[in-house]
């Protein structure tokens, strides 16, 4: 299981990270958006766990899941986790998932989706196509982990 620690705050976007690293925008924290490492890798990862709120995890999605990612840049290869356990599968949160993934290719380098459902490892294989990235789902985060950290 990968070590999460939150996200604090970085003092100015001038500080270049190590390959893989994401870039912290300065002032930005959120509860459902945490740093992980594991294996000594780091995988940022987003937490959609138990919303039931379609609107809320929609939101979340658009807003500071994009804010924070539109910070990186091209070429970092980050490691990506989105967490769904206990989670709906709504059209409206697999279309935001799904462009959010599209709009994010140019700085992850692969994602895994901790999926319990068989309709979410469903809407993960689609989104993976749609977008042509690496993507994957797991039952477990410890298995998504030890697959992301060998990418």
């Amino acid at each position: 299981m990968p070590v999460s620690t939150p996200i604090r705050p970085s003092g100015a976007f001038s500080a270049v990270p190590a390959p893989g690293e994401a870039i912290v925008p300065p002032g930005f924290a959120h509860p459902r958006l945490r740093l992980v490492t594991a294996q000594g890798r780091q995988i940022v990862l987003f937490d959609l766990r138990g919303m039931h709120d379609e609107a809320e995890a929609v939101a979340l999605i658009e807003g500071p899941y994009s804010r924070f990612m539109d910070a990186q840049r091209p070429g970092a290869g980050l490691l990506t986790m989105v967490e769904t356990r206990d989670t709906p599968t709504s059209p409206s949160t697999v279309n935001a998932l799904r462009d959010f993934a599209h709009r994010n290719a140019p700085f992850v380098a692969a994602s895994a989706v901790v999926a319990e459902r068989p309709m979410h490892r469903l809407a993960v294989t689609t989104i993976a196509m749609f977008t042509k990235r690496r993507i994957k789902a797991f039952a477990d985060d410890g298995e998504a982990a030890a697959w992301l950290v060998t990418q």
